[in-house]
């Protein structure tokens, strides 16, 4: 097999670098999947869009031959931002491809430890849903849509979002629901809001 560029160049960097043999044979692997998905898509690096971007995680995660769990997801999310950060660095892309914040259509895990950190740090928040300030910290969260929504899809005909379903291309279903946690020493609940992935079975409460 012939060198891929720009992955030979970022393996050297790395390896310049000192990075150790175990994280670059890893990194390699994420980078390599990536551009064979891409390319069957007729795309490369520079020209994945975050739309090409959310629809590798959504193979990686559901529809490959060995799908991987969020904590792998999370790592080969990693790998990928390190080689658009050299990407960015070589100028040969403006940026990464997908939104920097954690919300809906980050490649990780969906919920930004930046995020988290700043939460505690400050005293008072803005709340997404009144757009009133509180003094407490949030004792709810959750997301708009599924990782894999994109806004450009909201005039498709195959796509439909609203406040507790979600369908993506007539092929993924997802509704929304709420994990409630206790909380010791309150009769408050920390509530998760999440995204949930229906069966084929299921489906058939969409009437498709």
């Amino acid at each position: 097999m012939r060198p891929v560029e720009p992955l030979t160049s970022w393996f050297r960097a790395m390896g310049l670098a000192g990075r150790d043999a175990k994280t670059m044979k890893a990194c390699a692997y994420t980078a390599l999947m990536l551009f064979h998905f891409l390319a069957t898509r007729s795309r490369d690096f520079v020209s994945a869009s975050e739309a090409d971007l959310l629809e590798f995680r959504l193979w990686r995660r559901e529809q490959a031959e060995e799908t991987v769990g969020q904590a792998a997801w999370d790592r080969d999310s990693a790998a990928l931002g390190q080689l658009y950060d050299y990407l960015v660095q070589r100028g040969q892309v403006p940026g990464r491809p997908w939104r920097p914040t954690g919300r809906t259509a980050s490649l990780g895990s969906g919920a930004s430890r930046d995020l988290r950190v700043r939460h505690m740090e400050l005293e008072q928040y803005t709340c997404s849903c009144c757009g009133a300030q509180h003094p407490e910290l949030p004792m709810n969260y959750t997301v708009e849509a599924p990782a894999v929504w994109n806004p450009a899809f909201a005039d498709a005909d195959d796509c439909l979002l609203f406040a507790d379903q979600c369908v993506v291309r007539e092929q993924h279903y997802f509704v929304k629901d709420m994990i409630e946690i206790p909380v010791i020493g309150s009769d408050e609940v920390f509530s998760w809001g999440v995204c949930i992935s229906l069966s084929g079975r299921l489906r058939k409460s969409f009437g498709g």
